[in-house]
């Protein structure tokens, strides 16, 4: 019983523990640390998943996944998204996640946008610098076309 708790995303608000379903004794992270399972980097997510390659009761632990929405963690071999993209009708796709500097590619420095274009308007506002008229001119034109798409989408 506890080993199904430990396997659950914690909510104060139980006044019970659930009951662990008759197959999670054979599960191969029946006698686990379970938090392995609710790691969410790209290595702690790919453990998982390893381990629930090879569980004999790979297909009733996915079935439990997907019956029970609260269910937070790799279960079944997939994440949480993953069993939302089947809800929907689509495959899964097993998506690595990304440290965060892999989230935003570096850019290489001194390729600075020229003056007459938005981006070198918000540099000479970060640094302080009173903006060329080129690009105060290429800001307003910006401004004035998010606007005009935004009166359109309306």
């Amino acid at each position: 019983m506890d080993a199904l708790r430990l396997h659950r995303e914690p909510d104060l608000g139980e006044a019970l523990p659930p009951v662990a379903p008759e197959w999670y004794e054979d599960a191969a992270c029946a006698d686990m640390d379970t938090e392995a399972f609710f790691n969410e980097t790209a290595k702690g997510v790919a453990e998982a998943k390893a381990t629930c390659a090879g569980c004999p009761v790979l297909e009733a632990c996915r079935a439990e996944a997907m019956a029970d929405h609260s269910l937070a963690g790799v279960w079944g071999g997939w994440t949480e998204h993953e069993r939302g993209e089947v809800r929907a009708g689509r495959e899964p796709v097993d998506r690595p996640r990304r440290s965060v500097a892999q989230a935003r590619p570096e850019r290489p420095r001194g390729e600075l946008q020229p003056c007459g274009t938005p981006a070198a308007y918000t540099r000479h506002r970060r640094r302080g610098e009173p903006a060329c008229e080129a690009c105060r001119e290429a800001n307003r034109r910006k401004v004035r076309e998010r606007r005009q798409g935004r009166q359109a989408a309306a």
